[in-house]
């Protein structure tokens, strides 16, 4: 099945396998993704943008499709727009460059990036990697797309990286039988498609009813946390906590923080499942044998072009895993290269 073109209404069965026939339009499209791998042409890319929130999506939209036309010029690039909320603007539909899906937000951002991918594939395009991104990456100062050379795209096929903003746990945690001290953010993620069909072809893992069953609906008691069958407890005390410990640094606690009440409590458990999701997927990643890679890192490693130095840097991830981290880090090769190629990516 081919991409829809410019304009172009969308089969109604298309649309009735992935989400359950909502009124969906194609506005724009980009040319037709096709497989890359092994042809040394630039690997093809899916693009998945999940939005809810009209500005948001608006400022989004913009940035991406300034991307899309200068970085990714010349790339294999189908997306599509999931309108998780169902109240994004004709006008914001139309500014995106592919189609809008209307998402069931079964389980929030995550669903959306399954029925994204899901729309994309049975439209026959066959990515080599997948852009997953949700309406709040515009929303941080130091921009996703200000440091995404597109070339890390190649990058992440050809050496198995899961590519994103990398932020530590406060202390280690137990997720799918291991220890992690990282994870990646789920408002901008780069995956080589091997390394979703090695987590099962799904972002999404634990729906709404099954966390409803794990952590129960039962309040917390004063000074309690809640009890979540089959999850580190390490874990619970330190998403809880963010979420509602008024006392810590409001640079280290969610921005929405309150204590737990009746009337917040539904809040709280969908928000903790939505963290762990996000934390749940990294370490899935990570048991497939993915590398989690600062974007940071990738986009200069990228821009060196293949050889020794892009090897060096590469090789710096452990000891410089967080953009934060390359920032302080006491490498003067490092510090030289960000110098260098920092003023130079190739966006």
């Amino acid at each position: 099945m081919r991409m829809p073109s410019r304009g172009e209404p969308l089969e109604g069965s298309v649309v009735s396998r992935v989400s359950g026939a909502v009124e969906h339009r194609v506005l724009r499209a980009l040319p037709h993704g096709r497989s890359a791998a092994g042809t040394g042409l630039p690997s093809s890319l899916g693009v998945v943008l999940v939005g809810w929130d009209e500005e948001r999506t608006a400022r989004c939209v913009r940035i991406l499709d300034r991307w899309l036309g200068t970085a990714a010029r010349g790339r294999p690039v189908a997306a599509v727009l999931v309108d998780n909320s169902g109240a994004l603007s004709e006008r914001t539909r139309v500014a995106f460059p592919g189609p809008s899906l209307r998402g069931s937000n079964d389980n929030g951002e995550f669903s959306g990036f399954d029925e994204g991918i899901a729309f994309l594939r049975q439209c026959g395009n066959v990515a080599d990697a997948w852009l997953l991104l949700n309406d709040r990456f515009a929303s941080y100062d130091d921009s996703y797309f200000q440091r995404f050379a597109a070339g890390a795209v190649d990058l992440a096929v050809r050496h198995s990286l899961a590519v994103g903003r990398l932020e530590p746990f406060p202390r280690p945690v137990r997720l799918a039988g291991q220890l992690r001290d990282w994870y990646i953010r789920t408002t901008f993620v780069l995956l080589p498609d091997v390394l979703l069909q090695a987590v099962g072809g799904s972002v999404s893992l634990v729906s709404a009813t099954e966390w409803e069953g794990m952590v129960g609906s039962a309040l917390p008691g004063p000074g309690q946390r809640p009890h979540i069958t089959g999850v580190d407890p390490e874990w619970t005390a330190q998403v809880f906590d963010y979420l509602t410990d008024l006392s810590t640094d409001p640079a280290h606690r969610w921005y929405r923080a309150a204590a737990p009440t009746a009337a917040n409590w539904p809040e709280l458990r969908a928000k903790m499942r939505s963290i762990y999701l996000e934390h749940l997927l990294s370490a899935r990643l990570s048991a497939a044998g993915a590398d989690l890679t600062e974007l940071l890192l990738a986009s200069f490693a990228a821009s060196a072009g293949p050889g020794r130095v892009q090897d060096e840097i590469l090789a710096m991830r452990s000891s410089a895993p967080s953009a934060a981290a390359v920032r302080r880090s006491g490498s003067v090769r490092l510090r030289t290269l960000a110098r260098v190629l920092g003023a130079g990516l190739r966006r």
